[in-house]
């Protein structure tokens, strides 16, 4: 009987193609992780093309599952993981997230010692570097004499809008008036909620959104930035900032690099129903706050 030889190409070809099936067989065969693909989007062909890519995401969805406490992430000296998403291009995007236990132990919740100090001292002297000195004068004013409980911040990268609202932010923790502050980076959280919005355990998204609802000065830093999946803009946005410009014994500072005018375009994606709740996010804000404070488009 003859034999066939196979060139190097033939031969690597059906390597690929044995490596596909494999990975495609231990994706398909996890009825669970792959019902997470499914409602992301994902489908057979997607694993094919991209088995590599496909396969370092569900390992790190094993070793979620696996790591319980953040000794496992210490011993294995192991405390991201990647996943996948579909962009709003309908573009395969990876990213890396903390694993869940690293997480929590990088609680974002944190509470101050409260010292009697005035809001209005403190801003000026957290913010002194800034090249407009009437900038934490103008948050401190809508604050103290038009009682304005939702602000609105936004600006070129490196502008100090972060700076800006931790300083706040650092500012009301001191001034005796607030028991509980929350720093919030929805891009970071975006990404693992991505993650979990299909999932049957919710739990850390319904966890935090009461947390945040909670909390009586809250930061939401990177608006806009986020991942743009309708779900979590229904199951988490749209709830959080509803419930927080309803209730006036609550602060709620957003960062964000866009105009509101922005913010509206960006979250209007083509699914049914999106320009609807994307008014709705942007009404909610308009709505409740003074006027919009901008810090222009260069670094301070």
């Amino acid at each position: 009987m003859e034999k066939i030889h196979l060139t190097k190409r033939e031969i690597a070809e059906k390597e690929l193609e044995e490596y596909r099936i494999q990975v495609l067989n231990k994706i398909t065969s996890d009825s669970e992780f792959f019902a997470i693909l499914l409602k992301l989007g994902f489908n057979e062909n997607d694993i094919r093309s991209f088995p590599a890519r496909f396969e370092r995401f569900y390992e790190g969805h094993l070793k979620n599952k696996e790591y319980k406490s953040i000794d496992d992430c210490r011993k294995n000296n192991d405390f991201y993981r990647f996943i996948l998403y579909k962009d709003e291009y309908n573009q395969l995007s990876e990213t890396r997230i903390e694993y869940d236990c690293f997480r929590r132990f990088n609680e974002y919740a944190n509470k101050f010692d409260i010292n009697d100090t005035d809001i209005f001292d403190i801003c000026k002297k957290t913010l002194k570097s800034f090249k407009n000195p009437n900038i934490a004068k103008k948050m401190s004013y809508q604050y103290q004499k038009e009682k304005a409980r939702v602000f609105y911040i936004y600006g070129g990268s490196g502008s100090g809008k972060t700076y800006l609202a931790q300083g706040f932010l650092n500012a009301l923790a001191k001034s005796k008036s607030v028991e509980s502050v929350s720093y919030f980076d929805l891009v970071k959280r975006s990404e693992h909620y991505s993650t979990k919005i299909f999932s049957t355990d919710k739990s850390d998204i319904f966890n935090d959104l009461k947390l945040l609802s909670e909390t009586q000065v809250l930061v939401i830093d990177g608006f806009g930035e986020e991942i743009k999946l309708e779900q979590l803009k229904e199951s988490f946005i749209i709830p959080l900032l509803k419930e927080r410009v309803t209730k006036k014994n609550k602060v709620t500072i957003i960062v964000s690099k866009y105009s509101l005018d922005e913010i509206q375009k960006l979250y209007t994606l083509k699914q049914e129903g999106s320009i609807i709740r994307a008014k709705d996010i942007v009404s909610y804000i308009g709505n409740n706050i003074i006027e919009p404070i901008y810090l222009g488009k260069l670094a301070i």
